[in-house]
């Protein structure tokens, strides 16, 4: 007897919908067949009628920051969060109290993980440790890619970040030659420290401390000088290079250029960019604030394009919790607020529904949320797909449900700071996800265990290090 069988939807399968049921055991899909053909097969059975049936959707950039800040998040509440939004892989950075730079962190991470979170999880380990064994140890450990900051320890934050920044091109160009060693992907925060301080004093200076302050002193050459910096290195040293949340055109231009050279560069976005411009920090302040800020108009149009034509290869939340008394006290002095807020609800619905809505093909949504993050992040074809041997992770999708984004519906302990999506459009809704089979959440109840997550690990063809 089979475990499962998913029955009468409509399954996401190389860029279109096509009708066909799903056979699952042990946790894995193991057939596909025409509607009814498993009848009388299985001990479950669940029906799609009307529904489309997605793989599990991979958020390859998010924060909970556990164990460090239990008030902003924990393991059991973002993983709670990410399968109400049909996530069921998130991919954990590393800021934490301690970072995550070595094998015996990711380890103790992932052994609070694997008690705490509803669905499963990989780790970044830091690439700023300037240390080959730290590098070796956290490859063994099974981190899934690097991250690291090029800037200063940030004031006040020390021990979430010693281990993880760069501060000068002298350590970026030593951290790269080790890096050169590994076949992991590499992922730094590409903003020029130096110039957004200029600027940044130059603003405080003129007693300039709102939203708008925030953009102003992180313009689009702040983050393109950067990225150009590492994508010549990236050339050099034969290094994978993962741009996170790509926000203007100017980058955008230097990674399709790389792109048509030959180096190996792949790019991520986050929907936040895709929806807002500067303006949303004249309108909401610190709850609109995060970093790389909001650009213009033209930027947004850019990334959109960018999506559309492939040098943009995912989409990813950067989910990052803070609490409402953070973002609260800094309405006159933007620079004391926390950058970011939740979005890994937000993500699913989001690019499918542009997808949905024609702003995107649906194979291109597909690599986007579900291709793309499973082959860069070494899971390919573990997850990403419903083909037989993927494992059963599986979302039901109403593609006819239409509302708009509503904060206080969010899971997330930090559902509040969410303000910033509300009343954006929204084109389908999440009605189960299931991990491996088994239901995580049905309609508006939570039902899966916590603890049912694992911790995920590049599958062997992905890794030489």
């Amino acid at each position: 007897m089979l475990d499962l069988v998913v029955t009468n939807g409509r399954a996401l399968m190389d860029g279109e919908f096509q009708t066909l049921d799903l056979a699952v055991q042990d946790g894995r899909v193991v057939a596909l067949g025409a509607q009814g053909q498993f009848a009388g097969q299985s001990a479950r059975e669940l029906d799609a009628a009307s529904l489309l049936v997605l793989p599990g959707i991979i958020d390859s950039h998010f924060h909970s920051r556990a164990p460090s800040r239990p008030d902003r998040e924990t393991f059991a509440s973002a993983t709670r969060a990410a399968a109400f939004g049909g996530v069921t892989t998130i991919i954990e950075m590393p800021i934490s109290e301690p970072p995550t730079t070595d094998g015996d962190r990711i380890r103790t991470r992932a052994e609070l993980a694997e008690r705490e979170a509803y669905v499963d999880i990989g780790f970044y380990s830091s690439s700023a440790t300037r240390r080959r064994g730290d590098l070796q140890s956290s490859v063994d450990a099974g981190a899934l890619a690097f991250k690291g900051f090029l800037q200063h320890i940030p004031a006040g934050r020390e021990s979430e970040f010693d281990g993880l920044c760069l501060s000068s091109n002298a350590e970026l160009v030593e951290a790269f030659e080790l890096l050169a060693e590994f076949d992991l992907p590499c992922v730094f925060h590409p903003e020029d420290e130096s110039m957004y301080q200029y600027l940044e004093a130059r603003l405080r200076a003129r007693h300039q401390n709102d939203g708008a302050a925030h953009a102003a002193h992180r313009p689009d050459y702040v983050e393109a000088t950067s990225v150009g910096t590492l994508l010549l290195l990236a050339e050099h040293f034969g290094v994978h290079l993962q741009v996170p949340h790509v926000s203007s055109r100017m980058t955008l231009n230097l990674i399709r250029s790389a792109k048509e050279r030959g180096v190996h560069v792949t790019a991520e976005t986050c929907p936040q960019y895709l929806q807002f411009d500067a303006s949303a920090l004249d309108r909401l302040g610190p709850y609109a604030k995060c970093n790389p800020p909001f650009k213009s108009p033209e930027d947004v149009q850019a990334l959109w394009e960018g999506l559309v034509d492939g040098t943009i290869d995912t989409v990813a939340s950067d989910h990052s919790p803070f609490t409402v008394e953070e973002k609260e006290r800094a309405w006159n002095d933007i620079w004391s607020a926390g950058p970011g807020f939740p979005g890994v609800e937000v993500l699913g619905p989001f690019i499918l529904g542009a997808a949905l809505d024609n702003r995107l093909s649906i194979d291109r949504a597909e690599e986007l949320i579900w291709k793309n993050p499973a082959r860069i992040f070494g899971l390919w074809p573990r997850k990403g797909n419903l083909r037989p041997g993927a494992d059963a992770d599986i979302v039901l999708f109403d593609a006819e449900s239409r509302g708009v984004f509503d904060h206080s519906e969010f899971h997330s302990k930090a559902k509040d700071i969410g303000l910033i999506w509300d009343g954006v459009a929204k084109r389908g809704k999440v009605i189960q996800t299931l991990l491996r089979g088994e239901p995580v959440t049905i309609g508006p109840e939570l039902v899966g265990k916590s603890g049912a997550g694992q911790m995920l690990t590049r599958l062997p063809s992905a890794t030489k290090g």
